[in-house]
């Protein structure tokens, strides 16, 4: 038997696999398409994070890619950065294209001891990750929510080191904690699931609560797509609430009569207008 050698060493790194949903339904050129946009969102979703996407270790995959991130890096900045921007960047790809040709992403992320391989990467993070991304709950979540073009797995080890602590914008109560199995692949665990937008308790096609008014008896409702008013919500002095794909309402009852980019109202008593 031939030998292979030592292993080259092994290094702890957080890993994203990324994959697009129905690729293998377009026809040549809209995979053609894909295989050319999905970089593209990924590299202006870095860019936007502030991330540096030169210095990761990446495997492009046709219709998805695995990525190693150098070791010592922010985990919590990176994952919810990621995360943030990827949903706007993939509203604005979206926005004027028919239903076939939308990019819809599944992201999963988990961390662990990587070795590079003379063909890739090895190791168990890289087999769970990439078993995540694949996984029937994360194909399930974007069925059940036509309108989402992003859903987010993670293991359990980056939940209870990371999102249980509600670092950044990524909160505990938005995930849901699913079963994960691949019995023809010996592949069992424990991982939670994210539909940016949606909380973990709301139901598929579940009815947007209504805006509520501030204290002072007012409220400014925006309702406008997640792509124009994201960056405002994060811009604005107010407390936003998300609901399905679209920021419902931003509450400022200091400020009546602003005005925002897209479809908007404004409530509240006739002296104050």
């Amino acid at each position: 038997m031939e030998s292979t050698g030592p292993l080259n060493p092994g290094i702890r790194r957080l890993c994203f696999s990324a994959d697009l949903k129905s690729y293998g339904s377009r026809d040549d050129v809209g995979q053609y398409e894909a295989q050319r946009a999905l970089p593209k969102v990924l590299e202006t979703s870095c860019r936007r994070a502030g991330l540096e996407r030169a210095h990761w270790t990446r495997q492009p995959q046709g219709d998805g890619e695995l990525a190693l991130l150098p070791p010592g890096i922010d985990e919590a900045r990176t994952i919810s950065g990621l995360v943030r921007e990827l949903r706007v960047a993939l509203f604005h790809y979206n926005r004027d294209r028919a239903e076939h040709a939308r990019l819809r992403v599944r992201l999963a992320a988990h961390e662990g001891i990587v070795h590079l391989a003379d063909n890739g990467f090895a190791g168990d993070a890289v087999v769970t990750v990439s078993r995540l991304c694949e996984s029937e709950p994360a194909k399930d979540a974007l069925e059940r929510h036509p309108g989402s073009d992003l859903v987010l797995i993670v293991s359990d080890r980056i939940f209870t080191d990371v999102i249980r602590h509600n670092h950044d914008d990524l909160l505990a109560e938005d995930f849901r904690e699913v079963p994960v199995s691949v019995p023809a692949k010996n592949f069992a665990a424990t991982a939670w699931l994210h539909v940016p937008g949606r909380p973990a308790s709301e139901p598929a096609g579940g009815e947007r609560p209504a805006a509520a008014p501030g204290p002072d008896g007012t409220a400014n409702t925006v309702s406008g797509s997640v792509g124009g008013d994201a960056v405002l919500g994060r811009d604005v002095d107010g407390s936003r609430h998300v609901s399905g794909d679209y920021y419902e309402r931003i509450e400022m009852p200091n400020a009546h009569n602003t005005t925002f980019g897209g479809r908007h109202k404004h409530y509240g008593k006739p002296s104050d207008r």
